[in-house]
């Protein structure tokens, strides 16, 4: 056979070694080479995939001799099926074929996603059963998937569409889908309780965890729901469900911690808004006290003013009579306003006219 060495980049063909004995060994997918010129020899048994430099793939079942140019080949992997086995293939196209045993299918990456040897379901005695939920070969939406219970003995080679329920019947005739029913009952109802719970927002709502909890549990879509999983599941009947307590998770307790310090804040944020528009009403409050103050000063001001006004007229008015009256009596203002009142008063002290004048500037 040819050897090709990895570490060299020349053009050259394979080494080519002495003649040797061939190996005995069957390779499998993990022998891949790139090959630009030789040979290989596909013993019997075995089978390989060959992509040409142009990318083309065929498969050779052994035993073969295949002269390789620039080409890329990989060894398959053989899968053995025995009686008691069926292959199962998830082909490239999407599809999944089971083929029962005896058979051997080398498994090739062009066609197959996976090979997996799969056993068959064995029912060794009439109190074993099965039951076969079947889903239809069309693609229709209205159509359902069947059922069908198989007893034993029987040994059962499911189809690529078949989805198998195995029950372990007892002595007295409760099924269960596993040896633990209690364990199965306890699981289902906690995965059927957190569902119902997904999406509860427990730091906005008002009351008790407990009391919201027992809320979600008594739905009636809750009990439905859990019933259907209970006999899927465990084989067992809901006859009710009760919460007793509820505690909460420490993450809940820190998303209540952080719900609680959001809302002291914002109490206070509120307390604080609140003391400023009181600091502000009885600031304008004291501001238009103010103003009113002082406008009532300025009125008061304004009267003392006008009274004072009304006071120099009337003092006026009356100086002015006491001239008009000195003048009807012969007394020369002139020289009453030039030299003072006594010179004139000791001129016209004569006569009760003269007594009235001195009585009203003595006034």
């Amino acid at each position: 056979s040819s050897v090709h060495s990895p570490a060299t980049n020349s053009s050259t063909s394979d080494v080519l070694l002495p003649p040797a004995a061939m190996g005995i060994d069957f390779r499998g997918n993990s022998y891949v080479r790139r090959v630009r010129w030789g040979k290989r020899t596909v013993k019997e048994g075995e089978a390989v995939a060959i992509w040409d430099q142009y990318g083309r793939h065929h498969q050779v079942v052994g035993p073969a001799l295949c002269r390789l140019w620039y080409s890329t080949i990989r060894f398959l992997e053989r899968h053995v099926a025995g009686c008691n086995e069926f292959l199962r293939i998830r082909h490239r196209d999407g599809t999944i074929e089971h083929v029962r045993g005896p058979t051997v299918l080398f498994e090739n990456p062009v066609h197959h996603i996976e090979v997996v040897v799969a056993k068959a379901i064995s029912l060794p005695t009439n109190s074993s059963h099965l039951v076969v939920i079947r889903s239809p070969a069309s693609k229709d939406a209205a159509s359902a998937p069947s059922r069908e219970i198989k007893s034993g003995p029987l040994l059962f080679f499911p189809e690529a569409m078949d989805g198998v329920q195995v029950f372990d019947w007892a002595d007295k005739g409760g099924g269960a889908l596993s040896t633990d029913p209690i364990g199965e009952g306890d699981s289902a109802t906690k995965s059927a309780v957190l569902t119902a719970l997904q999406g509860m927002r427990f730091g906005h709502l008002n009351g008790s965890l407990l009391e919201h909890v027992r809320a979600a549990v008594s739905a009636e879509k809750f009990a439905a729901d859990l019933a259907a999983e209970l006999r899927q599941r465990a084989a067992c009947e809901l006859v009710s469900v009760s919460v007793s307590s509820a505690e909460p998770s420490e993450a809940l307790l820190q998303i209540l911690k952080q719900e609680d310090e959001v809302a002291g804040a914002k109490v206070r944020d509120q307390i604080a808004d609140s003391n400023l528009a009181a600091a502000s009403a009885r600031q304008d409050r004291e501001q238009a006290l103010e103003q009113a103050t002082q406008k009532h000063e300025l009125k008061l001001a304004a009267e003392r003013h006008q009274a004072e006004l009304a006071q120099h007229d009337l003092e006026a008015r009356r100086h002015l009579d006491n001239m008009k009256e000195l003048r009807g009596l012969g007394v020369d203002l002139t020289q009453y306003l030039c030299h003072g009142p006594r010179s004139q008063l000791a001129a016209a002290s004569r006569g009760s006219a003269q007594q009235k004048t001195m009585g009203f500037l003595c006034l």
